[in-house]
């Protein structure tokens, strides 16, 4: 088909054909020009101008399994494999942070009882502290007991500041047990009941007199035997005692040096 505007060839080529343009028979002179295509051309060509082509092809296409995407079930498997690992990384984190959590727990109730103790021994080391032998002077008055016998209550007394009375605060000291809090609690002089140590499960008193015997009678006191068991803040699903809660218990045997002297 000619016409004024020339005539329409169809030139089309296919990923690695090497046919050439002159196969088109285009008329007269040949004029060499290069075109690159890689789909279909379609386009217009005087009849009075004589030209060739020279097509240089481009490899365009590629193999059908470069060109294939991602299938759902491999986007499935890649993602469950991706959510097994992170599963599996968090138990293990998870794992860890119980374990922190439980031995900064057992550090607390150890260091919280071992700091009560400390200070109940200390104190009941300092039971009937006398210096001015107002127990001793032959009248009964102002006589006090050290340690008085209470079966739940240690109660301490001591003249600190040796004036033969005992009126200051620190001189008159109480330690009990509030078990509704799971609280030790220490009550100095006329003072309140103030928090010594938090989850305490039991403090538990004995006294015994100088030949080693549980005694009751607060003018025979040589020794007190305290027991002190703290537990966990937090319980412990895997721990099957005490409703997940682990215990620590200290006993100490104290011998205040200023009990039994000559009244």
């Amino acid at each position: 088909m000619a016409d004024h505007w020339g005539t329409l060839f169809s030139l089309e080529m296919a990923v690695g054909s090497h046919k050439s343009a002159q196969a088109l028979g285009a008329p007269g002179k040949i004029k060499k020009c290069r075109i690159t295509t890689e789909v279909t051309s379609k386009f217009f060509i005087s009849p009075c101008t004589p030209i060739s082509y020279t097509a240089v092809l481009r490899p365009t296409a590629v193999s059908r399994l470069d060109q294939r995407g991602v299938t759902l079930t491999e986007l499935m498997v890649a993602l469950v494999m991706g959510l097994a690992t992170v599963a599996a990384v968090y138990s293990v984190h998870l794992v860890q942070v119980k374990q922190r959590i439980l031995q900064e727990d057992v550090m607390a109730m150890q260091q919280n009882a071992r700091a009560a103790m400390d200070l109940m021994t200390r104190e009941i080391r300092m039971a009937g502290y006398d210096p001015m032998g107002v127990n001793r002077d032959g009248s009964d008055s102002n006589d006090f007991s050290g340690v008085a016998y209470h079966p739940t209550e240690l109660q301490i007394k001591s003249d600190l500041n040796g004036n033969g009375l005992l009126t200051d605060s620190n001189e008159s000291i109480v330690f009990l047990y509030d078990a509704s809090t799971l609280t030790l609690r220490r009550k100095v002089g006329r003072g309140g009941r103030q928090p010594l140590a938090e989850h305490i499960q039991s403090l538990a008193l004995q006294y015994f007199d100088q030949g080693g015997a549980p005694t009751t009678d607060s003018t025979n006191i040589r020794m007190i035997e305290v027991a002190l068991t703290a537990q966990t803040e937090h319980a412990d699903p895997q721990y099957p005692k005490n409703e997940g809660h682990r215990t620590f218990t200290l006993r100490s045997r104290v011998t205040p040096r200023n009990l039994g002297l000559v009244r």
